[in-house]
């Protein structure tokens, strides 16, 4: 993938596993975007009201503020638009269907294809 293909987009990357927060994070800079991360849902949200980012990605289970709970935190802010989010987890706490029914974009099973989340999030981005 060629960089700056995310050019001028805001990332937030959110995760108590400090490896994935990472990769993600070196991957989505490589193609242009300013990466913030986050280690669960309340440093998150912080950072979503002072930065506005224009995707999240975040895990479902965190200790200190799940993902689950800042989707619904993040559809309460009056942000236009608001950020575009995707939950990340490895097991069956929440489907697909609930997620786009709290106003995510989809749900991302671990593990999860890098190139493919990407290119899902250039796509939804119209880039």
């Amino acid at each position: 993938m060629p960089p700056g293909k995310l050019e001028g987009i805001k990332v937030l990357v959110v995760d108590d596993e400090e490896d994935l927060r990472e990769i993600l994070s070196e991957d989505f800079a490589n193609v242009g975007a300013t990466v913030f991360t986050a280690k669960n849902g309340r440093e998150a949200f912080e950072i979503v009201k002072r930065e506005s980012p224009d995707v999240v990605l975040s895990d479902v289970r965190m200790p200190g503020g799940d993902g689950v709970e800042l989707l619904k935190q993040i559809r309460t802010l009056s942000k236009t638009p608001p950020p575009y989010v995707f939950l990340l987890t490895g097991f069956a706490d929440i489907q697909a269907d609930e997620t786009i029914a709290l106003g995510g974009q989809g749900l991302v099973a671990k593990p999860f294809n890098l190139r493919q989340l990407r290119e899902r999030i250039i796509q939804i981005l119209g880039r």
